[in-house]
């Protein structure tokens, strides 16, 4: 309910923290192999999101009870972080390939 759910509500950055692990975060750069650098040109470097798949589902989750008030909805709503998790999320964006989170039809603990 709205008056259970006023304590995390308040919660200082809970939502952008949520929203952030929904979308794989927090995110860390790694650079490619040093034997692949080409001197004087920069590491190419990419985004690696640290959040296993089951984090990500219970950061969504977590998300969409928070939203059950009324009143929680335009709050939420109002943070563009969430609205962009929650679209990833729905559109399947930024997660590893089933055959890398599945074994045996089963999902894997990741």
């Amino acid at each position: 309910t709205e008056e259970s759910d006023a304590y995390l509500m308040g919660c200082p950055g809970l939502l952008q923290t949520l929203s952030c692990v929904a979308r794989g975060g927090p995110f860390v750069a790694v650079s490619g192999a040093e034997e692949d650098a080409v001197p004087g040109q920069p590491y190419e470097t990419e985004a690696v999101g640290m959040a296993s798949p089951k984090a990500r589902l219970h950061a969504c989750i977590a998300i969409m009870n928070l939203s059950c008030g009324k009143s929680n909805k335009v709050d939420i709503a109002s943070i563009p972080d969430v609205l962009e998790a929650m679209r990833d999320v729905m559109l399947g964006l930024n997660f590893p390939p089933p055959s890398a989170t599945r074994d045996n039809g089963r999902i894997a603990n990741v």
